[in-house]
């Protein structure tokens, strides 16, 4: 007999670095930014680093974030499951933040050779 069951549902945690960030373009007229960089897999999730006050186009973190997921998803497909997103803001406090910039990293070969052992 071959076992056809599906694969039981696994619990994961991501762990992301945030060191720094380079040639950052300065949004404040004062010729600087307020960083901050905020990251999802699900955007019910998102995490965020604390600001780099006054950056001049360099920002030091030093930030870690965590997310727990769960593979395999049978909600979404593998290809999009697993994709996690960085965007990079300009915090303002008068008005909404500025966007800067924005990197999707895809997740899903990692995932699978987790899951593979």
């Amino acid at each position: 007999m071959w076992d056809i069951s599906p694969e039981p549902i696994q619990e994961y945690q991501l762990r992301l670095s945030v060191m720094e960030a380079k040639n950052i373009p300065t949004e404040d007229i004062e010729g600087t930014s307020d960083v901050f960089v905020k990251a999802w897999m699900d955007p019910a999730n998102t995490r965020e680093t604390d600001t780099h006050w006054r950056s001049q186009g360099n920002a030091s973190f030093n930030y870690r974030l965590l997310f727990d997921f769960k593979s395999p998803t049978y909600s979404k497909s593998e290809s999009e499951a697993y994709k996690l997103k960085l965007q990079v803001f300009d915090r303002d406090v008068f008005k909404s933040n500025d966007y800067i910039c924005e990197f999707v990293l895809d997740l899903s070969l990692i995932v699978l050779d987790c899951r593979a052992t």
